[in-house]
């Protein structure tokens, strides 16, 4: 058997960016780390693991085939969050409760006059409806599908209210990043873009992408029933 890489040690050491410094002391002293260097980890079901530390089984986090009359798509996943949405909320307050680590040079303030506030709206809770089909995805198929729901995209505001009810979401699901998109695009710079809400273990941070780009399997799209 070969030894380790570089590669992979680095990833090893990534798995602990922003962790404390004395949780990783923590850690090393416990020993653990080595039982689970020595152990035949293949023989060891990760549910039974999780459940020895107190965390919650990974097959319990997210509903896997349907939710609601919702059918989720094909090794993918359904999530429901209700969130206080508030659509006259101005964007810049929507974008920095949300995204406290959002930098302020980012494409995404810069879109306020075509997501402008909703006048007259109050707070509503909403049930935002969040897929993930577990692979890479185009915009277009991703909007195909919520039809075939009968789903329309969930506003930009209600995708920052998600980050703001909802800050440890990645948490919850067992996943280091995340990424919450609202396909109501705009057209900024000479290209379609759509707002979208990340998380980047304890950081928060709102983009703006291309539509037309891809999406890869940690991005979770924003719907609401029509």
């Amino acid at each position: 058997m070969k030894d380790g890489t570089l590669k992979q040690a680095s990833k090893v050491l990534s798995l602990f960016d922003e962790t404390p410094g004395d949780q990783i002391q923590a850690l090393l002293e416990s020993g653990l780390l080595t039982d689970l260097r020595d152990g035949n980890i293949v023989e060891v079901k990760r549910d039974d693991f999780r459940k020895l530390l107190g965390l919650m089984p990974l097959s319990s986090v997210v509903t896997i085939v349907s939710t609601d009359g919702i059918i989720a798509p094909k090794g993918g996943k359904i999530h429901i969050v209700s969130a206080l949405v508030d659509e006259s909320r101005a964007w810049e307050d929507a974008v920095s409760a949300a995204g406290p680590n959002t930098d302020r040079d980012w494409d995404v303030w810069k879109v306020s006059d075509q997501y402008p506030p909703m006048v007259g709206a109050t707070q509503d809770l909403q049930q935002v409806i969040l897929v993930n089909f577990g692979k890479y995805m185009r915009s277009k198929d991703v909007l195909a599908w919520g039809k075939t729901q009968n789903l329309h995209p969930s506003s930009p505001r209600s995708v920052f209210a998600i980050g703001k009810r909802c800050p440890n979401l990645n948490r919850d699901l067992a996943i280091d990043y995340m990424a919450v998109v609202s396909l109501i695009s705009c057209s900024f710079e000479g290209r379609r873009q759509v707002p979208s809400f990340w998380w980047f273990k304890s950081k928060r941070k709102a983009y703006l992408c291309w539509f037309d780009g891809g999406w890869y399997e940690y991005c979770w799209f924003a719907f609401v029933r029509e």
